[in-house]
């Protein structure tokens, strides 16, 4: 049995949550008669994480007093997300040296070995500590009243 995704609209709060779904997809055969669920598979895991992270970061654009939205928004852009584009990065790798080339998916994959080309997990710490220190603008630009 696979693991399951959390569903559209519920939050990834734990890196628990997408850790087996990033591992079965790393382990999971890679074939041309394969490829398109891997990839729709992936798709859905990558939609999971992007919406929990744009659903967290807005709460603290909303209401920049919110304490309990910034600390939401920290806890997972400290966390999972660091841990996600690490398996993400993971993934890139599997498929590009996989040789696979999807019909139609040039572009995608032109996009993908550049992500992947680029990609430091030195960087993702400094990644973590720009999100912070943006969000701790935010909050400062929140309080200014005219």
């Amino acid at each position: 049995m696979s693991p399951t995704l959390p569903a559209t609209g519920q939050e990834v709060t734990s890196w628990t949550q997408v850790e087996p779904v990033f591992a079965e997809l790393a382990e999971r055969p890679l074939s041309a008669d394969t490829i398109s669920a891997w990839l729709v598979d992936w798709s859905h895991l990558s939609e999971r994480i992007d919406e929990t992270h744009a659903r967290f970061y807005i709460a603290t654009t909303q209401d920049t007093t919110d304490q309990a939205a910034e600390d939401r928004y920290h806890a997972f852009i400290g966390d999972i997300l660091p841990r996600a584009q690490a398996a993400d990065q993971t993934l890139k790798q599997r498929l590009l040296s996989s040789g696979l080339e999807p019909e139609g998916f040039e572009i995608p994959l032109r996009n993908l070995r550049a992500e992947a080309e680029l990609f430091r997990d030195e960087n993702l710490p400094l990644l973590t500590e720009e999100r912070k220190l943006a969000s701790r603008l935010n909050r400062i630009l929140g309080a200014q009243a005219i």
